[in-house]
């Protein structure tokens, strides 16, 4: 408050947080992805064995 660039020296602490809250969503983002793709492989598999797993059934009491 002394020198007068209070503004400034709080647009460089906005701009550091800003940055920081982007590059961690970016991770997190980056994470996430690899997660839901293999939740997404696990239910079509369940999705498809629930689909064969009667018709095997049935294919045996024949």
């Amino acid at each position: 408050e002394e020198t007068g660039e209070l503004g400034e020296t709080l647009d460089n602490v906005a701009d550091y947080y800003t940055n920081e809250a982007d590059y961690r969503i970016q991770r997190l983002l980056a994470l996430l992805e690899p997660a839901m793709l293999v939740v997404l492989a696990i239910f079509a598999g369940i999705i498809v064995v629930s689909i064969y797993l009667p018709i095997f059934t049935m294919y045996d009491l024949m």
